[in-house]
């Protein structure tokens, strides 16, 4: 299986378990749109895939919205402009903090309307020995406390925050894995896992969402740099 088929099955596999399936009583088929091209960009962010991130965002910017609330023009328009940022950006940190507006945005329209995403029982990786385990416990993570800006929802956000405060890998075996570099991003992970369990304001959650997001890229870059 080549690089780009695997990212594509995984991707598929992401928005299948993390939300894709995420349904309201009528969604509209803007709304549903919305949701699966901002997943999208959040996956391939975590993936190190920049191009495949402004392409998502770039639909997210340019989508004609025919079906949306009355009064929620506010919240499209800033959700268009975080996406236009992810759209444009150069390199991964910038395009993790618009992934972070944009998911803002979103949730903070849905709280205004009470009619966020019902997203249902999603699958947990076991908490496992080894690397390959760990680092699927970290994007389990990511994924629910998307979740938690996107519904929004305390108890998505403080699972993925909880997830994250777990015992990190030893500190010798992750640099061994990852470089000096990939071990200081990791241990960083787990700490802003701590730090993002207390919080409680969405615009503080969304910037660590961001944070997390960047320091994700730069571990999984450390960590290709010391293959």
């Amino acid at each position: 299986m080549t690089r780009r088929t695997a990212y594509s099955v995984w991707i598929a596999t992401a928005l299948m378990m993390g939300g894709a399936c995420a349904k309201q009583p009528s969604p509209s088929l803007d709304m549903t749109s919305h949701f699966s091209q901002a997943h999208s960009v959040h996956t391939a962010i975590m993936f190190g895939n920049l191009d495949a991130a402004r392409s998502y965002a770039r639909t997210l910017a340019t989508h004609e919205n025919v079906s949306i609330p009355s009064g929620s023009q506010a919240w499209v328009d800033r959700m268009k402009q975080a996406s236009i940022h992810v759209a444009d950006a150069w390199h991964l940190e910038a395009a993790a903090e618009g992934t972070g507006d944009i998911v803002a945005a979103c949730g903070s329209c849905h709280r205004a309307f009470d009619a966020g995403p019902t997203v249902g029982a999603v699958w947990e990786p076991d908490q496992l020995p080894g690397a390959r385990a760990h680092m699927d416990r970290h994007r389990w993570a990511l994924d629910r406390m998307w979740d938690g800006l996107m519904i929004p929802s305390d108890e998505r956000w403080v699972q993925g925050a909880e997830a994250l405060r777990e015992e990190p890998l030893d500190a010798d075996r992750l640099a061994e894995i990852a470089g000096e570099s990939g071990e200081k991003w990791g241990r960083e992970i787990h700490e802003m896992g701590h730090v993002a369990r207390g919080l409680r304001d969405p615009s503080r959650r969304s910037e660590m969402y961001s944070r997390l997001l960047a320091a994700c890229v730069h571990c999984h870059e450390a960590t290709r740099d010391a293959e």
